[in-house]
């Protein structure tokens, strides 16, 4: 009888045990989801990016494409958002090919950095700083290509790849960029902005701020942009 009894309670023990280990395994997984794919990210939630009725402003923008060019996208952007990467790495190089290179489209640059991303905000400062230097758009490029290493330390062995003036960089990265940073944010929030990445497109009015015709959210295919851009270009109103 004592063996019986003894057999029964290792079972019991091992039947709590692998409860605990399950439940354990479970909210693991649960943190990892959550932090990969937070409550504010795209897809996880139902989002809805509105098309503001005022004019948006293009002062402080990092911009790219000819200035001649009538119809601007609008990104609000964050360095370490996967979606934001994916967008980078897939559908922004399309982008460029048909729109942007042929000086039918302009991209205008804004940050937000979510509070989510412990390296968000340092890796926004260092790519304006890069821009002061000249070299905004290669540093953005440099930062979406390893999202996982976004610590000073790694951000300045880019700035050094990219032949940087590394005192002036690393003064500009501690410096005033904050704010510039602050700016963004605070404008994208005051357009419905939340999550990254954000992007509104339009085009440039007589005062040059651009007049949002469409809203997209997160890292949609070429053809939603191409969709938004093709109807405004013919004829561009």
């Amino acid at each position: 009888m004592s063996d019986s009894v003894e057999l029964a309670r290792q079972s019991t023990w091992r039947t709590r045990l692998d409860l605990v280990s399950t439940l354990a395994i479970i909210a693991a997984c649960a943190v990892l989801v959550w932090r990969q794919f937070p409550p504010s990210a795209p897809g996880l939630q139902q989002q809805v990016l509105r098309v503001p009725r005022e004019p948006i402003s293009l002062e402080g923008s990092v911009r790219a494409g000819s200035a001649d060019a009538k119809i601007v996208i609008v990104e609000f952007s964050d360095f370490e958002c996967p979606f934001c990467g994916t967008f980078a790495k897939t559908t922004l190089p399309a982008l460029y090919s048909e729109y942007v290179n042929a000086g039918k489209v302009q991209l205008a640059f804004r940050q937000f950095p979510l509070t989510i991303h412990q390296h968000a905000q340092t890796a926004s400062q260092a790519a304006l700083c890069a821009g002061e230097q000249g070299q905004f758009w290669a540093m953005h490029d440099a930062l979406f290509a390893k999202q996982e290493d976004l610590g000073l330390p790694a951000i300045l062995v880019r700035a050094d790849r990219l032949k940087l003036a590394r005192s002036a960089f690393e003064n500009c990265v501690a410096g005033e960029t904050a704010e510039r940073v602050k700016g963004d944010v605070a404008l994208g929030r005051s357009l419905g902005v939340s999550s990254t990445p954000s992007f509104f497109i339009g085009t440039i009015n007589s005062d040059g701020r651009v007049q949002a015709k469409s809203a997209i959210l997160g890292a949609k295919p070429i053809t939603e942009f191409r969709a938004a851009i093709d109807a405004l270009q013919s004829p561009v109103r």
